[in-house]
């Protein structure tokens, strides 16, 4: 590998070389000025102006830039007098770097690392060494030798305490050996959390010009990089049940690119450039017997939410990994234990989890079950072989009172942050996206930490309800119905919860399945008590000739234990017959409205203070005398 590593960088010094010779070669530096992070990658645009450009053919080179690119995606645009012949890159394995005080201050530390673990690994050769040389001569006598007893005794404690003290060293040096190398990785660890990793390789940009007269041009270069992306996640603030809703909207931004943003023109796009848009074909029905190969399967993915532990391939807990949903928006990072919790968009096939970490092998895992322990394996190029490059800590006066690591602003002033509701986002509605173009300028690292980004604020009507399905279990949701929602621009997401100013979990705003209205649930109220229980006082089952009749009824109680009226919707079913020979009969559902095409019943109910009220659910079900029907 290292020789066809070797070979292809001097090829590629030939190439460049031989096209120096045939045409002008001019170094050229440019500057990212804007990024639109997709949901997944990043269109990066760097501008380069004034670039003396001589008469005729010429190279212009511009180096420094990520070398995770697409190639497809490359479009260079030229104001002068000139004309752009051809666009081309190429990996350069030989950039040059800059190196901070972070950086040689680390570097002096693996030195000093290195120099101790060289010693002891020499040590603990020595000791072996003269462990061998003490075994090779225990042999002092043989059958035709006389000997000395004394001498013999003497000779044989001694082999026996040298070999004692030889052990007792070489267990201390293991033992001092292992301890170096643990911190060794941990300051390695520590080193890359603080500071990232900047990839040894970098991509070179060519743009072949010609002109007729010694010019000067402005370049303009963009592409895609796919290390990048960012997920919604939102605060749903409600201060009690007369007041509206303060929905704020965020972003988590994260790129491990190998190019730094500094300060730059930032959107936010719900578009994904790596999402299939090809047109589905709709194939031929055949239908035939199952057991020749006919059939579908139409089930649906029912995993609703996923959580579990991320650890390193040493049992440790990792912090701040990224975990998302692959083709969607939704994402969400590790806590200080290593654990996460995720919520799961309906899907006809297996969502896929996408986890990623700075510095390990970036992992895809289907969702199989609710929840997915994931062992993280270390990138060995990024703990052995990279140059890590540090950025250093901010002045004083330029600092960020509150600042999320990560992240800076243009704005350096020590002022107090302007409310929520002032955050200045233009949101731009493409035929097939949204773009959120923030105002203010940004800096995202290239070390794959989220970095908070608040794009709106908004206060929204609201209704509140109560919801209850008692069959399914005995909790009551406080329900916010949120309106007025279609110039708001939402996108499927996390969202936390704080009612009065108490955090109360997180939920899923999915717009997938909303219009104007959004239903959302703002956790458990434990003071209006619901429970659904079987009446027993009758009798269930009856033979009628070759039929038999079974009878179920069930009573709900409730009870407002709160000082204030509610609005309570209740929600249960009836069986539905899917055989000629079964039918049911509803006797008694205490007036709920009821759906014939799937059996729900729906009471709307009005309870007022510390009072109570009970529902009845009866009804009859015939079947055939000895047949068994899934009947509660």
């Amino acid at each position: 590998m290292k020789q066809y590593l070797k070979a292809f960088i001097a090829l590629s010094l030939v190439s460049f070389t031989a096209m120096g010779q045939e045409e002008g070669k001019i170094k050229a530096t440019s500057t990212i000025q804007e990024v639109t992070v997709f949901l997944s990658g990043a269109q990066v645009t760097r501008n380069a102006a004034s670039i003396e450009i001589p008469k005729g053919v010429n190279y212009i080179v511009f180096n420094g830039v990520s070398p995770d690119i697409d190639e497809k995606s490359i479009q260079v645009k030229g104001a002068g007098n000139f004309t752009i012949l051809s666009v081309s890159r190429q990996l350069n394995f030989l950039k040059n770097k800059e190196t901070g005080s972070p950086d040689k201050a680390f570097q002096e530390k693996m030195d000093e690392y290195q120099e101790k673990l060289t010693a002891l690994n020499n040590e603990l050769e020595v000791s072996k060494a003269e462990e061998q040389m003490i075994l090779k001569n225990q042999t002092v006598m043989n059958g035709n030798t006389s000997f000395d007893v004394l001498k013999l005794k003497q000779a044989l404690d001694f082999q026996n305490e040298r070999l004692k003290a030889n052990k007792a060293k070489q267990t201390s040096l293991n033992h001092n050996i292992k301890k170096l190398n643990d911190e060794m990785a941990l300051a390695k660890r520590q080193f890359i959390e603080n500071n990232g990793i900047t990839n040894t390789t970098s991509t070179d940009i060519a743009v072949k010009v010609s002109s007729n007269s010694i010019t000067k041009g402005s370049f303009s270069i963009s592409y895609l990089v796919k290390n990048a992306g960012w997920y919604p996640f939102y605060d749903l603030r409600a201060k009690n049940v007369t007041s509206k809703v303060n929905l704020v909207y965020k972003a988590n931004v994260s790129q491990n690119s190998g190019e730094d943003w500094k300060n730059v023109k930032l959107t936010l796009s719900t578009g994904n450039p790596n999402v299939d848009n090809q047109i589905p074909s709709l194939r031929k029905y055949e239908l035939g017997y199952v057991n020749q190969g006919y059939g579908f399967n139409f089930q649906n993915n029912t995993i609703s939410t996923v959580s579990g532990k991320i650890t390193d391939n040493e049992g440790q807990p990792l912090a701040g990994v990224s975990i998302r949903v692959k083709n969607s928006s939704l994402g969400t990072s590790t806590d200080g234990s290593g654990n996460y919790n995720l919520q799961l968009p309906n899907s006809n096939s297996s969502n896929r989890l996408v986890v990623s970490y700075i510095g390990f092998d970036t992992r895809e895992v289907i969702v199989s079950r609710e929840t997915h322990n994931i062992v993280l394996q270390p990138t060995q190029m990024a703990l052995n072989e990279t140059v890590v490059v540090g950025y250093g800590k901010a002045k004083a006066e330029t600092a960020l009172s509150g600042r999320l690591a990560g992240v800076s602003t243009l704005n350096t002033t020590t002022k107090a942050a302007p409310p929520v509701n002032t955050i200045e986002v233009e949101t731009v509605e493409q035929p097939t996206n949204i773009s959120f173009n923030i105002v203010n300028s940004y800096t995202i690292l290239s070390d794959g930490k989220n970095s908070a980004v608040d794009i709106a604020s908004y206060d929204v009507a609201s209704d509140y309800e109560y919801y209850a399905v008692p069959k399914l279990n005995n909790n009551v949701y406080l329900m916010a119905n949120l309106s007025d929602l279609k110039d708001l621009n939402l996108i499927t997401g996390e969202a936390s919860i704080f009612y009065d100013g108490t955090y109360l979990g997180k939920t899923l705003i999915n717009t997938s399945n909303t219009s104007d209205t959004l239903n959302i649930s703002l956790g458990i109220d434990k003071n209006i008590v619901i429970t659904r229980e079987k009446e027993k006082n009758f009798k269930e089952t009856q033979f009628l000739g070759s039929n038999k009749k079974e009878t179920r009824s069930f009573i709900i109680n409730i009870r407002n234990n709160k000082n204030v009226p509610i609005n309570l919707l209740v929600e249960d079913h009836l069986p539905i017959a899917t055989n000629n020979d079964i039918t049911v009969e509803r006797q008694d559902i205490s007036n709920a409205k009821y759906d014939e095409n799937n059996g729900k019943l729906l009471w709307k109910l009005n309870l007022k203070p510390q009072t109570e009220e009970k529902l009845k659910i009866k009804y009859n079900v015939r079947s055939p005398r000895n047949s068994i029907i899934n009947l509660e």
